[in-house]
């Protein structure tokens, strides 16, 4: 699945404000593509973890899941746009003025980075200053896919 499906599934996903409906389709996204890769269909009935074994077996290695490629993604493009600063930074924090409407508020971009790392956005901006600490703690937090083992 690595090939130009993901490159396509994930076409600007630093952006993306994820809600539970949306991890919820892309995680069903990435199991029909393992079924279809394998050849199973859905009325052999087979679990997600039976697929996802034999994913394991064919790699030689556990394949990193589409919402832990996003998760690290915006991480990532947080810090850049931190370190950066500018109109871009005041936008993705939802500072802009005016009035918002009535009704329920947006979901915000930094919401989703606030809900997965259990910080505040004031400790992650600070976080992120740092651009090796930053770094370090998104590649421990995400965990990284590991090496191919050869045969």
């Amino acid at each position: 699945m690595r090939s130009i499906v993901t490159a396509t599934l994930l076409y600007a996903c630093e952006s993306w404000t994820i809600t539970k409906r949306d991890e919820k389709r892309l995680r069903a996204f990435e199991m029909k593509t393992y079924r279809r890769l394998l050849g199973i269909s859905w009325k052999e009935k087979r679990s997600n973890e039976f697929v996802k074994n034999r994913m394991r077996e064919i790699c030689g290695y556990d394949p990193e899941d589409v919402i832990s490629i996003i998760k690290k993604r915006k991480f990532k493009y947080f810090g850049h746009h931190v370190r950066r600063g500018g109109t871009t930074k005041a936008v993705m924090e939802g500072g802009m003025e005016g009035r918002r409407g009535r009704g329920r508020p947006c979901w915000i971009w930094i919401g989703n980075l606030k809900e997965w790392s259990g910080k505040e956005a004031v400790e992650l901006n600070r976080m992120a200053k740092d651009r090796d600490g930053w770094r370090k703690y998104v590649n421990d937090w995400v965990h990284p896919r590991p090496l191919r083992l050869r045969r």
